[in-house]
């Protein structure tokens, strides 16, 4: 069987119509059909109240956002980035979704304690059915704009947010614009359920891990697009009928994304406009919902995305074959992630490590002004190789050091050079690797299976130093005879092919 489309086929003297017909079961087919099936929402949604903006009547871009109600000192952050744009051809559809009877007044409050020339462009909405995706869908289906973006209401924007979406159209209409986004640690310091006030306060320095340009194939493993850094073309809702999935209770975003993503590519903007909060002692989703939720939805999304087709834009054939050959950009991608840390005090346990690990990668820090660190490497053409620099004044008791922040991986014939105050250099080398959380495997090499790897080495004495470099070599994949290695040293469990298919489905679980 065929299915018949219509194709439009532009030449010379003008647009010459023909028709063109696809076998049923063909990937082309089954790709422009599951477009096809889209329908338009049958959702009654609520007027607007308290605050309805008409203006301006065709806004390039329509900012929806979501609230609760329940955050008014992040609520008048995020608006005061707003009325800060240097472009003001936007909309704001604010949803309040669910707000508590007792918030309902205040949030009322801080959004009218706004100039007029901002509550001209917004639309407030009252809703009070549905789940994290049902606000979103509402906006969406509501939008003026050419573009439709989302934004939290704990979030930050640059002044340059909408004009960097506008600019990048001239040229991309049609696509999704991808900008880039920074992180931050944020905590709330005073907080008070009688008046329902607190005061923030910025607990570190920017993080940049969002700052890249779009990457299909990791994407496709793990969101790294924060939603209020991406701008969707209207068409995708109006004309496509596409739709949030209502049953993700998580992850509606990185859902949506990739389905638009298939249809109509991305084109990124590389600079930062957004700052992505990330809440120290508040509530968030992740500690609203448990991991056993995460996965289902995780599972939800890709078992969706195997079931049907999947477009690349141009590039991503790259993106993948780089990805999965371990070459072109291996080495450069794990360098961005590569870090030292020294420490003043006593040698720390591996928990204190792995924690400072992850804060120094999400841009954090180390949270202790007695640990030092460093991140990313040299990439020189011989070695893998990074440094650390020191004032020649601070005493060093133990250097930990962590290669990549994922599994799976090998690492050796590394060597330690200390330089100290005085110019003396002392060299280690594997053998003065005092703890790891891999397994050595022969007398230079160690496995690690587990996400943040790392090595401690305990200096013989208190060095003042000057500088450390370390040296080693790094291998993205773990060979059969490894893991057989590995399994027969910790379990001495007989091991074969399936094993080794189970350690690798474990790994690829934990990623």
């Amino acid at each position: 069987m065929s299915t018949t489309y219509s194709l439009e086929t532009r030449v010379e003297n003008g647009v010459v119509y023909g028709t063109f017909a696809l076998p049923q079961n063909s990937s082309a087919a089954r790709y422009l059909e599951n477009i096809s099936q889209n329908r338009a929402s049958e959702c009654s949604f609520p007027e607007p109240c308290e605050i309805i903006g008409t203006e301006p009547e065709h806004p390039f871009i329509t900012v929806v956002m979501r609230t609760q109600g329940k955050r008014y000192e992040e609520l008048t952050d995020v608006l005061l980035c707003l009325q800060a744009q240097v472009c003001d051809d936007f909309e704001i559809v604010l949803v309040g979704h669910k707000v508590p009877a007792e918030y309902y007044d205040g949030l009322i409050k801080v959004l009218k304690q706004f100039p007029e020339g901002l509550l001209k462009r917004m639309r407030f909405y009252k809703l009070d059915t549905g789940g994290r995706a049902m606000p979103l869908e509402l906006g969406a289906s509501v939008a003026r704009g050419s573009y439709v973006v989302f934004l939290d209401d704990d979030d930050i924007v640059t002044d340059s947010w909408i004009s960097s979406f506008k600019e990048l159209s001239e040229t991309q209409s049609g696509k999704i614009l991808a900008s880039y986004c920074v992180t931050q640690l944020w905590k709330v310091t005073k907080p008070s359920s009688k008046t329902m006030h607190h005061e923030l306060m910025s607990a570190s320095a920017y993080g940049h891990q969002y700052c890249h340009d779009f990457d299909p194939a990791l994407q496709v493993g793990l969101n790294n697009c924060p939603f209020m850094s991406l701008a969707f073309p209207r068409y995708l809702f109006s004309d496509l009928h596409m739709h949030f999935d209502a049953e993700l209770t998580t992850t509606e975003d990185w859902d949506f994304l990739m389905r638009a993503y298939s249809i109509c590519g991305v084109a990124n903007i590389q600079s930062s406009t957004a700052v992505y909060r990330l809440w120290d002692n508040t509530e968030n989703s992740h500690v609203l919902h448990d991991e056993s939720e995460w996965n289902r939805n995780y599972s939800r999304i890709v078992d969706r995305l195997d079931s049907s087709p999947f477009l690349l834009d141009a590039g991503g054939v790259q993106s993948i074959r780089s990805k999965s050959t371990g070459q072109v950009v291996t080495k450069e991608a794990i360098a961005r992630s590569a870090v030292m840390l020294a420490y003043e005090g006593e040698a720390p346990v591996e928990r204190d490590i792995r924690k400072s690990l992850a804060t120094v990668r999400e841009g954090s820090g180390t949270g202790n002004d007695a640990v030092h660190y460093a991140k990313g490497m040299s990439l020189d053409e011989k070695d893998w190789a990074v440094a650390l620099e020191f004032d020649g004044q601070t005493p060093v008791n133990a250097l930990a050091f962590s290669p990549t922040d994922a599994a799976f991986c090998v690492m050796g014939e590394f060597k330690l050079q200390l330089t100290s105050a005085d110019g003396v250099v002392t060299e280690l080398d594997y053998a003065d690797a005092d703890v790891h959380n891999g397994s050595q495997v022969d007398c230079n090499h160690i496995v690690f299976l587990k996400r943040q790897p790392y090595v401690l080495f305990k200096l013989p004495k208190t060095m003042v130093l000057t500088g450390a470099k370390l040296t080693y070599e790094l291998f993205a994949e773990v060979s059969e005879q490894y893991i057989d290695q590995v399994t027969l040293s910790k379990t001495g469990l007989m091991v074969g092919r399936a094993h080794r298919w189970a350690v690798r489905k474990l790994h690829a679980r934990e990623e």
